[in-house]
C-alpha cells in the first residue's frame, strides 16, 4: 500500500483514496457491505504502539515511514468510530 510512495499528509481524503486489499477498489466500496455498524469494536484492534513495535523489527523501515503508517493507522481508526456510530463518510469529497 504505501511502498514507494512519498510521505504526504494524512487526512481523511487520503486515507479513503487508497486501494482497498480486497475484492473491491476503494474503502468506501467495501463499508457499503456493513449491514450493522453496532458490531464494529475498534477496540479489538492492535493498539498503535503494538504497530509501532512491529515495524521496528524490521530494520530497513525508517522512523519517518513508521510515523506515517502510525498516523495512517490512526486515521483509519478514528474514521472507523465515526462511521459506526453512523457518519456516512462517502461525503469525504475527493
Amino acid at each position: 500500500m504505501l511502498v514507494g510512495k512519498d510521505i504526504v499528509p494524512v487526512t481523511d481524503k487520503y486515507v479513503l483514496s487508497q486501494d482497498a486489499q480486497g475484492f473491491k477498489e476503494k474503502e468506501l466500496e467495501l463499508l457499503k457491505y456493513v449491514q450493522n455498524r453496532k458490531l464494529i469494536d475498534v477496540q479489538l484492534l492492535p493498539s498503535a504502539e503494538h504497530i509501532r513495535e512491529m515495524y521496528h523489527k524490521d530494520s530497513q523501515v525508517s522512523e519517518d515511514r513508521i510515523s506515517f503508517v502510525l498516523e495512517m493507522y490512526k486515521r483509519k481508526i478514528d474514521m472507523y468510530e465515526r462511521f459506526a456510530s453512523g457518519e456516512n463518510l462517502s461525503r469525504v469529497r475527493f
